[in-house]
């Protein structure tokens, strides 16, 4: 069997074995098998944040990826539009396996504290059970003028810009960042955001070829090597401004009769009910919530993996099951480009817990490449490309969307903070992922700007609950045959008995 670490110091190190004290660095371990975040000091290149994700789905033809690699019990590759490379190298074939330039990077800056990084997302593909582990061991970005590069030896890429410290002299420590597919999906379903300081590429011109080197699976012994299908990378593209539309030169004419521009076009909105071309679970699982919340309460779980639908009602649900009580409203304005949605969420399964809702949405595209394209949660027959009656080319779309859920109820004085993710706010026959009728749906991470005022009563944050909100709405036929919410009121303190012991 091959010698994983010999391998790795072969194949990806002669670049950064550099006349620096690289072999007495501390490796550097971000463990994304039990937490969610974790920072890597490059040589060079400074400090990488990867982060754990959800992001769904994340199949090839949504994410657009640039890389691809699939071997066992190692890989690795890198990306380049020349003659797929040959062994050492495990590089996947194929129009997905492409040269980038620094432009292409550069549409993926985003701030975080003040710093700017350049934001990829990987996605790997490993067997459930046991098997599921994997590490990333090395991490390499070079730069060069030339595109298509098919060489077998790394170092020869060009100018390296961001480097995992290399195993340490006699040792078998490196930088590297371990990885379990079970917690999403498999392929369909991210697993890491990687964030790379753009201060590393400084002097890259825009036209300059960008190749990222990979390396998996190099610790046999932990049973954290690659044993699945193929991983794969793509750039997390920020959304595109708007090209403006060059106003042509007046043709004289009669004065017209000046028209008011078009008014917001509100719609009555209620939670998306599940429809032949939504199988993923069988209704009522997840079917008919407005909002999805799960294991955001401290106390109150989610309901089960759609286990005993008939008996159990909260079987498929986020343990509330959160519906407009009344409709709720989706305001649109073409003109300005933006929308609100407005209303009252209630749990329809503990009546008392429930929130008023203001989120805005701006930046109105019929484009969503930015975004990661269209969220297609249909059955694939449904859609028109495969015969069905839903097109998501008529769908549009909002790049920007957030805002605030405030608490009443038990919830009283909680304060929520939304920020949308993933895919942008997508609107259309078909769009609320349900069903194919007139909605929307969108995905959000959160945070708890304020717990609610009765301490009996508490809210985690996305980063504590793992896991992203949605809204999944139908427009118009709106039925408010829902729970009455439970009027808001400041709870009255009750006397706490000093609790007794309790025997075994």
């Amino acid at each position: 069997m091959r010698n994983p670490i010999k391998r790795l110091i072969g194949a990806a190190t002669a670049a950064v074995c550099l006349a620096v004290a690289v072999t007495a660095a501390t490796a550097e371990t971000v463990d994304l098998i039990h937490g969610n975040t974790g920072t890597i000091t490059g040589v060079p290149g400074g400090t990488a944040r990867f982060d754990f994700m959800m992001q769904q789905p994340t199949g090839t033809g949504v994410i657009k990826p640039f890389l691809r690699v699939q071997a066992f019990p190692q890989e690795q590759g890198y990306n380049t539009s020349g003659v797929t490379p040959k062994a050492p190298f495990d590089d996947k074939a194929g129009p997905w396996t492409h040269d980038i330039t620094y432009a292409d990077l550069l549409q993926t800056a985003v701030n975080i504290d003040g710093i700017t990084y350049f934001k990829l997302l990987l996605d790997v593909n490993e067997p459930n059970g046991k098997k599921s582990l994997i590490s990333l061991d090395q991490l390499q970005f070079y730069t060069s003028p030339i595109g298509s590069q098919t060489t077998s030896n790394v170092a020869m890429l060009g100018t390296l810009r961001f480097s995992f410290k290399p195993p340490i002299t006699g040792g078998s420590s490196n930088d590297m960042v371990l990885m379990d597919a079970s917690r999403n999906h498999g392929s369909g379903s991210g697993d890491m955001y990687a964030y790379i300081p753009a201060a590393a590429f400084a002097g890259t011109l825009p036209t300059d070829f960008v190749y990222m080197y990979v390396f998996f699976g190099a610790h046999q012994t932990a049973d954290i090597f690659t044993g699945g299908g193929f991983e794969e990378w793509a750039l997390v593209l920020n959304a595109a401004p708007a090209t403006p539309t060059p106003t042509p030169t007046p043709t004289p004419t009669p004065t017209p009769t000046p028209t008011a521009p078009p008014r917001p076009t509100p719609c009555l909105v209620q939670g998306a009910a599940a429809d032949s071309c939504y199988t993923l679970r069988p209704a009522p699982c997840t079917s008919g919530q407005a909002f999805w919340f799960m294991n955001a309460d401290c106390h109150i779980s989610g309901g089960n993996d759609c286990q005993n639908p008939g008996s159990d009602p909260s079987s498929g649900t986020d343990g509330f099951k959160y519906v407009f009580a009344p409709c709720g409203s989706f305001s649109e304005d073409p003109d300005s480009g933006t929308a609100t949605l407005t209303g009252h969420l209630e749990s329809s399964l503990h009546p008392g817990y429930g929130f008023d809702v203001n989120l805005t949405f701006s930046n109105r595209t019929n484009d969503p490449t930015g975004g990661m394209g269209p969220n297609l949660e249909l059955e694939s027959t449904c859609y028109s490309a495969n015969g069905g009656h839903v097109n998501p080319a008529t769908w549009h779309f909002y790049a920007v969307s957030g805002g605030t859920l405030t608490g009443t109820g038990n919830y009283d004085g909680a304060i929520i903070q939304l920020t949308g993710v993933m895919h942008y706010y997508q609107v259309g026959a078909g769009a609320s992922g349900k069903n194919v009728q007139d909605g929307s749906s969108g995905w959000y991470d959160w945070v708890v700007v304020h717990q609610p005022n009765n301490p009996a009563f508490c809210i985690r944050s996305s980063a504590e609950a793992h896991t992203t909100a949605d809204f999944n709405l139908n427009c118009g036929n709106c039925t408010n045959a829902h729970p009455t919410p439970t009027p808001t009121a400041t709870p009255t303190a009750t006397p706490t008995a000093t609790p007794k012991k309790r025997g075994k």
